[in-house]
């Protein structure tokens, strides 16, 4: 309970103010994996609003997995986060566990940008009744970020807004609060004008439909595509899947939608993305209760991107939702940070082959502070499988990271289904396509 008002007095300029005393509900964790051979050394840099930037080092064994709970290091406090390790690279992950405003508790992960940018695109975002969305900035630089955002409205034309970012911290935007933005919903698109590259991610807390509440965060993608991926979707039971496509170009874009099914067989949809706007596909009115993966192509060679939001009531009582975006390939090495198979945690990997062949992947699964295990798969062309990790000797009540190998490239993803404490939710990510020598993650925070 807010028995002492925090927030209902620090909900002040957009942003969520720092003042205590006041009750932690937010805790955030940071998963690290080294996928390689050797030991690897990683720098994080925390860069926090009020306070200059902190360095903590760490080695990852060979195969292993890390985790950092950031609570410890910064109670009370909003952080976004540089992690570094040149040369080698690392794999990283942002979880975050919540009871928002007493209203939304649940979690939500990001694997954040290998790489800050001069622009970004996020094709969900919802202001409507229930729904509180957030645009996280991170400026890793020394100097002043000048940064222009374009809200762009699903029927209307965008909105642009500027904002000035200081050196070496984060910047918090609630969207709901922009002027002259009316409830409803949006995909955004911003840019650094004076060339400091910037990193984003966008965090939203709802109350769906009036009995899933929870929240889900995706990072900026720094590209329009053509072609674009998404692992999972399942529209059975209590799930239901959004597929969110934002047009940041000045061209309509003409788009068609193929799912994937478990047998191998297609079903395909067509839409027109007007320019500077986005659009919104519920899969259930096209499948009826399915699991699936899908392909977007836009035929007329205009980029857009793309995300899938689902809001579900698993296994009985685990209520929330989960975002993720779209990836413009598959890969034949594919890497997660994150899973866990402890307590009341149901860990599943999502495999989708969108090719013309059969491909044969193996899991590798690094345990922390345990043995590896890996297991084979075979994808039939154009289908998709999941793996609950739970079921796979070897990974019982433990947390884990992922490296899927294959001979012909892969989509993967991992959703997890969780009671954590007295919350209950579920997180998706997509897997990066290899370690890289950096990631940001523009998101974070410990206090209440």
């Amino acid at each position: 309970l807010d028995t002492n008002g925090y927030w209902g007095t620090h909900l002040a300029w957009g942003r969520r103010v720092i003042g205590g005393p006041y009750y932690d509900r937010f805790d955030t964790f940071l998963l690290l994996s080294n996928p390689s051979q050797d030991n690897l050394p990683v720098e994080v840099r925390f860069l926090r609003p009020s306070d200059g930037p902190h360095t903590e080092s760490y080695v990852l064994p060979p195969r292993s997995r890390y985790t950092v709970p950031v609570d410890l290091l910064f109670p009370y406090d909003e952080v976004s986060m540089e992690v570094s390790a040149p040369g080698q690279g690392v794999v990283a992950e942002r979880a975050m566990y919540f009871d928002y405003q007493d209203w939304a508790d649940g979690g939500h992960a990001a694997v954040g940008d290998g790489q800050a940018s001069l622009q970004g695109y996020f094709a969900e975002g919802y202001t409507g009744e229930g729904f509180h969305t957030w645009l996280l900035l991170a400026n890793p630089a020394e100097e002043v970020a000048e940064v222009e955002v374009d809200y762009l409205l699903e029927g209307g034309a965008p909105i642009t807004k500027k904002y000035l970012l200081p050196p070496s911290t984060r910047f918090t935007i609630l969207v709901n609060n922009v002027d002259g933005l009316d409830p409803g919903n949006v995909g955004i698109s911003y840019r650094s004008v004076n060339n400091v590259k910037v990193a984003a991610e966008r965090a939203v807390y709802f109350n769906y439909m009036g009995s899933r509440q929870g929240g889900h965060c995706s990072p900026a993608v720094s590209q329009p595509s053509t072609d674009l991926y998404l692992a999972e979707g399942y529209t059975g039971g209590e799930f239901d899947t959004w597929v969110l496509l934002a047009n940041p170009g000045q061209d309509n874009a003409e788009v068609k939608v193929t799912y994937l099914l478990p047998d191998g067989s297609t079903v395909e949809q067509q839409r027109t993305v007007p320019a500077m706007s986005r659009s919104t596909i519920n899969a259930e009115d096209t499948l009826g209760e399915m699991d699936f993966g899908v392909k977007i192509e836009s035929v007329n060679g205009v980029g857009i991107v793309a995300e899938r939001a689902m809001y579900f009531d698993y296994d009985g009582g685990k209520q929330g939702g989960h975002c993720s975006p779209a990836v413009s390939q598959p890969s034949t090495s594919l890497s997660l940070a994150e899973g866990y198979t402890g307590g009341e945690f149901d860990t599943w990997i999502l495999l989708a082959n969108p090719g013309l062949e059969s491909a044969t992947a193996s899991l590798s699964f690094f345990p922390e502070g345990g043995s590896e295990r890996s297991m084979q798969v075979i994808l039939n062309p154009e289908s998709r499988m999941t793996v609950k990790a739970n079921e796979v000797q070897g990974l019982e009540n433990c947390s884990f990271s992922l490296l899927v190998e294959s001979d012909k490239p892969l989509l993967v993803e991992r959703s997890m289904y969780f009671f954590y404490k007295d919350r209950a939710g579920g997180t998706n990510c997509p897997a990066l396509n290899g370690a890289s020598e950096y990631r940001y993650f523009a998101e974070g925070y410990t206090g209440g």
